[in-house]
């Protein structure tokens, strides 16, 4: 099972980056190997690799009688 190091469920897709563009996370990693329980940290990088923005402004005309 994998969760966020708190245990709560992983966010792959945060809704803030901050100035850099990246999320640091640390994850929780519970798993079973020759009936033995083990469980690891494992820290991850979000990159939210924008190139560019393409912003589009119309004008609408609306004549109304």
């Amino acid at each position: 099972m994998i969760t966020e190091s708190d245990g709560s469920p992983v966010n792959m897709a945060p809704s803030t980056y901050g100035d850099t563009n990246k999320e640091s996370k640390t994850l929780l990693i519970k798993y079973q190997e020759d009936g033995i329980k083990k469980q690891e940290n494992y820290t991850i990088d979000i990159i939210n690799d924008v190139k560019s923005k393409l912003l589009f402004k119309e004008q609408h005309n609306l004549n109304i009688i």
